[in-house]
């Protein structure tokens, strides 16, 4: 029996592929970014097009989406950028 890491994504490849090539484009970036990166879904909706490095292989978050009873509002991240 094969152990699975938590901190590795047990979705496969086709069932993201798919559905991001189903919806609008400017969403799918959003949909491969979670399959591959262990960010929280706040962190993930707060990330800017400039924070992320396609020849670096790497996403800097510097800010959280979070949601309260007033409505969704950014924050700094509890997560240390790098």
């Amino acid at each position: 029996m094969s152990r699975v890491d938590p901190w590795h994504s047990v979705v496969d490849e086709h069932a993201v592929s798919e559905p991001a090539r189903a919806i609008d484009p400017r969403y799918s970036a959003l949909v491969v970014l979670l399959r591959h990166s262990a960010l929280r879904w706040g962190e993930a909706v707060a990330v800017r097009r400039c924070w992320c490095s396609a020849l670096a292989a790497c996403t800097d978050v510097y800010e959280e989406v979070v949601e309260s009873s007033a409505g969704p509002g950014s924050g700094c991240s509890a997560t240390p950028a790098g």
